[in-house]
Order: structure tokens, then C-alpha cells, then sequence
């Protein structure tokens, strides 16, 4: 909802072989040693990391707080995940660990009120999604789901969403061109040419018709996320 990228990050990883995915998460106020004199006058903190240096810098950022590998890097508004929600998975089914009092939020420049959202597992469309990601929580002292870890738990809803969707070609296009669209829009950015997630995924649609002809029913895989898969880190204020 930023005039420009400033947000917070997340790792993923996908295991092959295993189908299970990984993330760390940052929250955004952690102090970030490599912005001392690249934006002065503001904090240097994670959240000025794209803004201050681009790809380069947030690589070498995250580089350096994990000793991980960044293979491919994206950068992307809220926007994406609103229209993603909104266009591709539908409403999603996700998991609140323990109620989430919500302030004021702001998305796509409008404010919206906050949302008390109980614990337990709620069926969200677009707007609410953003609600619970997006707003912060009227009492964020101690809190586990702050924002970075409600964000992990946006992923896993998204990710089994996925995994209800048959497997098809049709499914497989739309998400290319979702992904077109977005990048078009200059909402979503890549350190990659564009040019191969579209050629990955032309691959896909040969592969699937293929075996769709050969044996007449799929499934498509999306990494599945687990507690002991997901690291938050956070600063102390917000809790652990």
C-alpha cells in the first residue's frame, strides 16, 4: 500500500523431495546494520532494505542475517496478494492461533476499520485476508501471531488452497498469466527474466496434457508448511 516497496521479508524453500516448505520471516522494525548512511533521515531498519539499495542489497541483507542462498528474488505490493485471492485460489480457509484484535488498516491507499478476528479456523476472502495480515494488533506486546508469523500462516492456507484445485492446464495458464499481469503492473518485480517462469511454466502445460492423456487424473503439488518449518524473527517488543 507504500508510494514504494517498503515492507518486510520472507525466505522460502522448497524441498523436492520431501514437498515441504520452509520460511523465515523478519518483522520489518529489526535493526539493519548494511543502511548505515544509504537513506538519511530514517531508520535503519529492515523495512527500508528494497527501497535504499534494490535486489543487490536485500540479497546481500538476508545473506548476511542467515548464511542462505537467495536464488530468486521478487518483490511485490499487497496488491498481489489481494488480486490472487480475489482472481486465482478464492476464499481460504486459514488457522488463527488466538484472536487477533485488529487497528485501522491501510490497503491500496484506503483505509479500512479493524476486524476482530477470533481464534480458530475462518474462511476468508480477499479483503479479509488483507485485515488480518495488514492490520496490527491493538494489544502486539507477546503476541505470537504478530505480522510476520500471520503472514506464514497466509502462505499455508494459500498453498492447501491450491491443493484442492484440479490439476489441469487451464490452471496452470491462468497462473502464468496472473503472473504476467502483476509484473505488467509493475506491482510485482523480479530478479529474474519474466521470460522463464513463462517458459517453466509452458513446460508444465506439456507435461501435465501429457500425462492427463496417459492417465486421466493429477494432482498438483504446492509446498505444504508445518510449525517446524516456519521461523519468525522478530523484534523483542513483539514477543517471540
Amino acid at each position: 500500500g507504500y508510494l514504494d516497496f517498503v515492507g518486510t521479508p520472507s525466505i522460502l524453500s522448497y524441498n523436492v523431495v520431501t514437498g515441504v516448505g520452509s520460511s523465515i520471516s523478519f518483522t520489518r522494525d529489526l535493526y539493519t546494520p548494511e543502511l548505515r548512511g544509504k537513506i538519511p533521515g530514517q531508520t535503519e531498519v529492515m523495512r527500508h532494505v528494497f527501497v535504499a539499495g534494490g535486489f543487490p542489497l536485500m540479497r546481500k541483507v538476508l545473506e548476511d542475517a542467515t548464511g542462505l542462498v537467495m536464488d530468486y528474488q521478487a518483490v511485490m505490493k499487497d496488491t498481489v496478494l489481494y488480486n490472487f485471492v480475489d482472481q486465482i485460489s478464492g476464499p481460504i480457509n486459514v488457522t488463527v492461533a488466538s484472536q487477533h484484535i485488529g487497528t485501522t488498516f491501510r490497503f491500496n491507499g484506503v483505509d479500512y476499520p479493524g476486524r476482530t478476528i477470533p481464534a480458530g479456523t475462518h474462511t476468508m476472502d480477499a479483503l479479509t485476508v488483507m485485515a488480518f495480515l495488514e492490520s496490527e494488533d491493538v494489544h502486539p506486546v507477546g503476541r505470537i501471531d504478530d505480522r510476520s508469523y500471520r503472514k506464514s500462516v497466509i502462505y499455508s492456507a494459500i498453498s492447501q488452497a491450491l491443493e484442492s484445485h484440479p490439476a489441469d492446464t487451464a490452471m496452470i495458464l491462468k497462473l502464468r498469466d496472473f503472473i504476467e499481469r502483476q509484473v505488467k503492473s509493475g506491482d510485482l518485480q523480479l530478479d529474474f527474466p519474466l521470460d522463464l517462469t513463462g517458459r517453466a511454466i509452458e513446460s508444465l502445460v506439456s507435461i501435465v496434457s501429457s500425462l492427463l492423456i496417459q492417465k486421466g487424473q493429477l494432482e498438483l503439488s504446492f509446498p505444504s508448511f508445518d510449525d517446524n518449518h516456519v521461523v519468525v524473527i522478530s523484534d523483542p517488543q513483539f514477543g517471540d
